[in-house]
């Protein structure tokens, strides 16, 4: 079998779509959210990047801050775009959305994006080559 199209770099780099839904009862919000996968190569540059800041820092954080601040740093990096989602009456914008992803009250949010980028699934949508 010709595995040529199951590098998981491109795969990731192409992207996904999350449907965001509400926290509580599944329902579709009218959001979308764009993500690459985490195998894609900024998403693997920006994980180095939170790790090269960590160890350079003279106080370390402890593991939960450290392993929390690291799935962030990933989600955050596999957001490329966002339509439908405001606060307020304020239009979020992929920034904004990626600063908000480190706030706890947006937890859900920081786990959809993760369900789906974190999935390699998401990223293949041949059924030939699975």
């Amino acid at each position: 079998m010709d595995i040529s199209n199951l590098d998981l770099t491109a795969a990731s780099d192409s992207g996904a779509t999350i449907d965001l839904v509400h926290p509580g009862t599944g329902a579709d919000l009218g959001i979308k959210i764009g993500v690459t996968g985490f195998e894609s190569e900024a998403v693997k540059a920006a994980e180095r990047a939170y790790l090269r800041g960590v160890q350079d820092r003279k106080k370390k954080p402890d593991p939960a801050e450290f392993l929390m601040g690291r799935r962030v740093a990933v989600a955050a990096a596999s957001v490329t775009s966002v339509t439908g989602m405001e606060v307020g009456q304020e239009a979020i914008t992929v920034d904004k959305l990626r600063a908000m992803l480190a706030d706890p009250s947006w937890i859900w949010i920081l786990e959809q994006v993760e369900e789906v980028a974190g999935d390699r699934a998401s990223f293949f949508t041949d059924t030939a080559t699975t």
